[in-house]
Parts: C-alpha cells; sequence; structure tokens
C-alpha cells in the first residue's frame, strides 16, 4: 500500500467515525471498538465540539 491509498483509507476511516457520532453512537462505545485509548479518541474526534458545531449547523440552516 502506498502513502497516498494509506491517507485515503485514513480519511474514509474519519468519516464513517463522524457519521457514527453524528447517528449518536457514544464516542466512549466507538473508541472500545477500534480498541483505540478514549483520551486519544477524544483528541482526534472533540465529540463536544462536533455536536455544538451541528446545531450551530441547523440554527443557521432555520434563520434562512
Amino acid at each position: 500500500m502506498n502513502d497516498k491509498e494509506f491517507k485515503e483509507l485514513q480519511s474514509i476511516k474519519k468519516l464513517l467515525v463522524l457519521q457514527l457520532l453524528n447517528a449518536g453512537i457514544s464516542a466512549g462505545d466507538i473508541a472500545k471498538t477500534l480498541e483505540m485509548d478514549k483520551g486519544n479518541f477524544s483528541r482526534m474526534f472533540p465529540a463536544r465540539k462536533l455536536k455544538a458545531g451541528k446545531s450551530n449547523t441547523g440554527k443557521k440552516d432555520a434563520k434562512s
């Protein structure tokens, strides 16, 4: 596997994790499934900030 393919797979993994978080799966459950330390996971995917950004986006759309 070359570097470009590896980066593409990393990007896909990040998108899938974000989709799980947006679907309401807890960050702890995802970290456990991926066999990651919860602290490392939360640094990579700050769920609270992602949820705050999601609600802010919804508010902008509602005003339009």
